[in-house]
């Protein structure tokens, strides 16, 4: 299935849609461009704060290419520090996930909650605080959710039980 279709599935069937991609195998590169892919939507959601930001002695374009390397490069690592601690704390509760897969999970979750970052971040000058703060609110609802399902589906039970 196409990327945008998978991260459809995923509001209704999160657990599925992560076995068909560890059963068509997790690659590195596959991961971090998911990773960046996840930054650059991110930066997008943020354009229309930062026009807003932009004054004669912080230009657009300055505060952008600032945002853009951050993204890109920043969240990135951060989500797979991220994934880190997540496999440690498997680890602990006595679970067993692969790193390789910890990453994957991690960053699957930011990639499936990452159109509600766009809706927050076009949102954010026009709606009123309150329903910006809700639409983080399913955002981080969704992530968890992601995240939840595919630690405990993937760190705790076998994939041929499931």
């Amino acid at each position: 299935m196409s990327l945008i279709g998978d991260i459809v599935s995923a509001y209704r069937r999160p657990q599925r849609v992560l076995l068909e991609q560890v059963a068509g195998g997790i690659t590195d590169a596959q991961t971090l461009f998911y990773a960046m892919l996840f930054g650059f939507m991110n930066f997008l959601a943020s354009l229309p704060a930062l026009s807003i930001q932009a004054s004669a002695d912080r230009p657009l374009f300055a505060l952008a290419a600032a945002n853009l390397v951050v993204t890109l490069f920043v969240v990135p690592l951060c989500l797979f520090a991220f994934a880190g601690i997540c496999g440690v704390v498997i680890s602990w509760l006595g679970g067993h996930i692969e790193w390789i897969t910890c990453r994957r999970v991690a960053v699957w979750s930011a990639l499936v909650a990452a159109p509600l970052v766009l809706l927050a971040g076009l949102a954010a000058p026009i709606l009123p605080e309150l329903l910006v703060t809700l639409i983080h609110i399913v955002t981080a609802f969704v992530f968890l959710r992601q995240l939840i399902s595919g630690l405990n589906l993937l760190g705790f039970q076998s994939i041929g039980r499931v």
